[in-house]
């Protein structure tokens, strides 16, 4: 009974489809030629289906023959719906965890970027001399430039006031947070390269960023270490390793979500020309030049030039000089008004206090005018250097007296010999940066007069002598004149 049912209304619905294409076939038999065409159009117009208009040669009689077609003509549909899918209500937050809310691209308190509106006090200028050799793989004026601009872009991000966004953080806690990832850096024996780049995020995010808690700064330095390690060392410490250094303050997932939160705020922009890379520019032309004066003789200017070319990227400086340009640099990075200058002008003045101003400005490109700031601004810091005796400053342009026997043992005798210069070392102190710190808020004011003042008459008082009087000004508050 179910199937003749169900075979009863399958006939009565094939009679209706029929009954209604053939009212449509007489529909269109007569309509005009040109309403038929337009009709037509309209029908192949619709996106994303195809339709077919029937016409009345089509035979209808024969049902078992018939074959199934869709008729749109009475339906009434929006091409749009089939093009997009159907909305979805939006979930509230509290569903998703933290991190899927930061994938998904949501508002957090850190997305907020501050514009940098910061100018670098010694700006690269539009044209450098190029102190490149002649490159095998380029052309050395083009890399220079590039290498230029990528610098003053860098200076433009960073504000050297950025303590003004931040009223519950001081300057002060900026370098006890370098210095603490210095000792980290040696600890695990990461690269300078590593230290010089969390160097950069952190600055970059203080400067992009506004009322950041104090309990957060040590989370932010450890996750900028985090990011730095990946890109530059080829084993890095796993985020375990990150998050036992901080003493239970972070978890690794707090220092995963960190991850995501600061390389927002940075742009994914995270490989700057650090100071570190400067240094090892310059140290490397400083080598190059002294490699002209042991030329052999009859090489030729022209293969001379070629080999230099080539050898280039190898590094040939010595490490102890290397180093000793290092702490320099190590200590400089601690206070803040280092953004104040671009990263290759900070490295050049290194190079100007540690060996010879003449060669800084042969291997910078740098005019005499244009470096002295950033080498004025340095001076309390080589002085400070000199003052520790950790290492001995080099003298010299040549560097050919220089003492290379001891080598690096002598200063870190459980580095590795491999690349031991280009291991972070921890050489400075707090102490080193306060002394300096007071020597630049606090200058030593020089004496008025050059030769001793004439003595006073006999009968005149000096007002030393008015001011040591008994009741003047060591006379106790309330007490009487008597």
């Amino acid at each position: 009974m179910a199937q003749a049912g169900s075979s009863c209304e399958a006939s009565e619905k094939r009679s209706n489809l029929k009954r209604k294409r053939n009212s449509t076939d007489e529909e269109v038999e007569n309509m005009p030629p040109e309403k038929i065409i337009a009709k037509e159009d309209d029908l192949n117009d619709q996106p994303g289906h195809n339709v077919v208009v029937e016409s009345s040669s089509c035979s209808s009689d024969d049902e078992s023959n018939e074959q199934p077609r869709s008729v749109f003509t009475d339906i009434d549909y929006n091409a749009d719906s089939f093009l997009s899918p159907p909305s979805i209500p939006e979930l509230p937050n509290c569903v998703l965890s933290p991190l899927e809310n930061v994938a998904r691209g949501d508002c957090t308190p850190h997305s907020n970027k501050r514009p940098s509106t910061s100018k670098p006090l010694c700006p690269s200028p539009p044209k450098r001399k190029c102190p490149l050799p002649g490159l095998s793989w380029a052309d050395p004026t083009d890399v220079w430039r590039s290498m230029c601009e990528c610098d003053t872009r860098s200076s433009m991000k960073k504000n050297p006031n950025m303590f003004d966004n931040h009223p519950k953080l001081q300057p002060r806690m900026r370098a006890i947070l370098l210095d603490w990832l210095n000792e980290v850096c040696e600890v695990y024996k990461l690269h300078r390269e590593t230290f010089h780049l969390t160097v950069d995020y952190i600055d970059r995010y203080l400067t992009n960023t506004d009322d950041v808690e104090k309990g957060r700064l040590q989370l932010i330095g450890i996750t900028c270490l985090f990011i730095a390690a990946k890109i530059e060392e080829v084993y890095p410490p796993k985020i375990g390793e990150f998050a036992y250094v901080t003493d239970g303050a972070c978890t690794a997932e707090d220092i995963l979500l960190e991850e995501l939160l600061i390389l927002k705020i940075l742009s994914w922009s995270i490989t700057p020309i650090t100071i570190n890379s400067w240094l090892n520019i310059y140290m490397q032309l400083a080598s190059e030049g002294r490699g002209a004066k042991r030329r052999l003789l009859g090489e030729s200017d022209a293969g001379a030039s070629a080999l230099r070319g080539y050898t280039f990227v190898f590094p040939q400086y010595s490490s102890l000089e290397f180093v000793v340009c290092g702490q320099l640099v190590d200590l400089a990075v601690l206070h803040v008004d280092v953004n104040k200058f671009p990263y290759s002008a900070v490295a050049a003045a290194a190079i100007a206090h540690t060996f010879d101003e003449d060669l800084a400005l042969r291997v910078s490109g740098y005019s005499r005018e244009a470096l002295e700031p950033c080498r004025r601004w340095l001076a309390p810091f080589a002085r400070a250097v000199q003052r520790a005796g950790a290492v001995a400053a080099v003298r010299g342009g040549d560097g050919e007296h220089v003492q290379r026997a001891a080598g690096l043992r002598l200063i870190c005798p459980d580095l590795n010999l491999d690349e031991s210069h280009r291991i972070q070392t921890h050489d400075v102190s707090l102490d080193m940066f306060d002394q300096v710190y007071l020597e630049l808020e606090q200058p030593a004011q020089r004496p008025e007069h050059v030769f001793p003042p004439t003595p006073p008459q006999s009968g005149q008082k000096s007002p030393r002598a008015e001011s040591a009087t008994p009741g003047a000004c060591d006379r106790l508050p309330g007490a009487s004149a008597d």
